[in-house]
């Protein structure tokens, strides 16, 4: 089968439209779902949240963009978290020092 012949398989957002948001970069490996959460990010999040959801982080981002994606990108509620049952309630990020 030639190139000319074969279509190039779309992924990304949109797959099965060959659509692809150029801001992101198109990853086969995340599922659909993965890919709405990283376009409903915040422009300045979705970086994090896309290298998070790939598993290319440390987990102190990881558990950032965990707690960013919960509180729907407001840091102040992850201050005053009170999901004590949360599993990396513990490590969230954006605490101030207790003295």
């Amino acid at each position: 089968m030639s190139a000319e012949t074969t279509a190039p398989r779309p992924t990304g957002i949109g797959e099965g439209r060959g659509e692809c948001q150029t801001t992101l970069k198109c990853d086969s490996r995340l599922t659909t779902a993965q890919q709405e959460v990283i376009q409903q990010a915040p422009p300045k999040y979705r970086k994090l949240v896309r290298q998070a959801l790939q598993g290319a982080t440390s987990p102190r981002r990881a558990i950032q963009a965990n707690c960013l994606t919960c509180t729907h990108y407001d840091v102040a509620q992850i201050r005053e978290c009170v999901v004590l049952r949360c599993t990396v309630h513990a490590y969230r990020p954006y605490q101030r020092d207790k003295v």
